[in-house]
């Protein structure tokens, strides 16, 4: 499988990454409608987010390596590719986000987050 991504919740606008830089998102486990879990970062081309992000000759770097849900794999799989639009994954790209917690999962984006526009605002190092 590769890449997948989502829409936001609020813009409708997709959440694009390259797998190595993406844009500043928050994305909420949702089970029954219910958040479960959430992350907020720069998005990572699977469902998830980098870790941090770090400076290195003056330009900010995302590390590579991201934050788990507490599920393994086969559990994101199933819950992205699930039909009920109340369990799954809902992404809402950073700037949109008003605090508001969605109860339904978000559209997927056919282009797998690799749309041909610039990338949004960025999470920057505390």
């Amino acid at each position: 499988m590769g890449c997948f991504s989502y829409k936001c919740k609020i813009s409708k606008r997709a959440a694009n990454s390259n797998s190595f830089k993406g844009d500043a998102v928050y994305i909420f486990l949702l089970i029954n409608g219910e958040v479960v879990e959430e992350m907020y970062g720069n998005y990572n081309s699977y469902g998830g987010v980098f870790k941090a992000t770090k400076e290195v000759n003056d330009k900010s770097l995302t590390e590579y390596s991201s934050f788990h849900w507490n599920h393994n794999w086969g559990k994101s799989i199933s819950l992205h590719l699930n039909n009920n639009e109340n369990s799954g994954y809902a992404l809402i790209l950073a700037k949109h986000y008003n605090g508001i917690h969605p109860t339904t999962i978000s559209e997927d984006d056919p282009e797998q987050g690799s749309n041909e526009v610039e990338f949004g605002e960025e999470v920057k190092k505390p």
